[in-house]
């Protein structure tokens, strides 16, 4: 019998996660940090990557933070899915830098 040789290059991946439904898993930092500052100014949520691109720390360390009380917990809108106000996140970054602010 023939050996039937599947065929792995990365089109077929890309294809696959097309059809998954999966976007693309690093976004551009610049378009989120773009995309959470519009949230911030005109109020709202945002998600953890609009976060993160206003927050220079890794996920773990802002979840570590949420936990030790550093960072402002978020919102839970489903099991799987938490969202931050946009004041809460604009607070913290006065608290960054005080002198910005006056």
């Amino acid at each position: 019998m023939a050996m039937q040789v599947c065929n792995t290059a990365p089109n077929n991946r890309r294809t696959t996660d097309r059809k998954r439904g999966r976007t693309n898993s690093n976004p551009d930092p610049r378009e989120s940090a773009e995309r959470a500052a519009a949230i911030l100014a005109a109020g709202g949520l945002l998600r953890l990557p609009d976060v993160l691109a206003l927050v220079p720390v890794s996920p773990s360390t802002w979840w570590e933070g949420i936990r030790s009380g550093r960072f402002p917990a978020g919102v839970k809108l489903s099991e799987r899915c938490t969202a931050w106000r946009a004041a809460d996140i604009a607070a913290l970054l006065e608290s960054f830098n005080p002198e910005a602010s006056a």
